[in-house]
């Protein structure tokens, strides 16, 4: 059993290697960080498989099982540079921090290695390569009174200072930067499923290089092969 648990997680990391990314098929406005009608979901259970997603990729959750307190107000400093000059009837409302919800954090992102050292096992990813797409689903975008907010990091998108990582056997670190702050994701790959800690930063890129600087958000998950592209 634990022979082809390990063939199997062995198959999956050297799909990641040689995977390319997809064409972006979706024609949806990029916003980088605002409240936004990106990908066509109002509510936290729309956003699940593919649904409203860039080049079939698919939904994941972040999640937690710390106080509402800390989630909200982790939650309110992440989403302020989305928020920024809006009117306080467009602040954030309230999140649930459980899966299953109508409100509820829910991301996509991609990532492709480069390939990494010659007969090594660690990889680092190609920083042209890298997106990550969060949409914050409170109160007011469950009742139909706003759109989500929206944090987007990319290449292709105004803002962006930087994203990079690392796969180490089945260890995960991935950085997203932008003008704004910073997402860090470290977790494993176990078979179809890519989980761990989801981190933020909120400040400029001096301040969110440094590590020290990242708050922890909660738990993610999301399939294996909806974000890397291995297949």
């Amino acid at each position: 059993m634990a022979l082809r648990k390990y063939i199997a997680l062995v198959l999956v990391l050297a799909a990641l290697t040689g995977c390319q990314p997809a064409k972006d098929q979706r024609t949806s406005i990029r916003v980088g960080r605002s409240r936004a009608d990106v990908s066509g979901n109002r509510t936290a259970n729309d956003s699940y498989g593919t649904n409203g997603t860039t080049s079939n990729k698919t939904w994941g959750e972040v999640t937690s099982n710390g106080s509402s307190q800390a989630w909200m107000q982790n939650l309110q400093n992440f989403a302020s540079p989305s928020l920024t000059g809006q009117a306080q009837a467009n602040l954030l409302g309230s999140v649930s921090a459980q899966s299953g919800q109508n409100t509820g954090v829910r991301f996509y992102g991609s990532a492709v290695t480069t390939g990494g050292n010659s007969g090594g096992s660690s990889r680092s990813f190609d920083p042209k390569s890298m997106l990550m797409h969060v949409e914050i689903y409170d109160d007011k975008a469950a009742n139909q009174t706003l759109p989500p907010v929206v944090i987007e990091i990319a290449p292709d998108l105004q803002g962006f200072a930087g994203a990079g990582g690392t796969l180490n056997g089945s260890q995960v670190n991935l950085f997203f930067q932008d003008q704004y702050g910073t997402i860090r994701l470290a977790g494993y790959i176990n078979g179809n499923t890519f989980s761990g800690n989801f981190g933020y930063c909120t400040g400029d890129q001096s301040y969110c290089s440094n590590t020290n600087n990242t708050n922890m958000l909660g738990q993610f998950a999301v399939d294996t092969c909806g974000f890397f592209q291995c297949n």
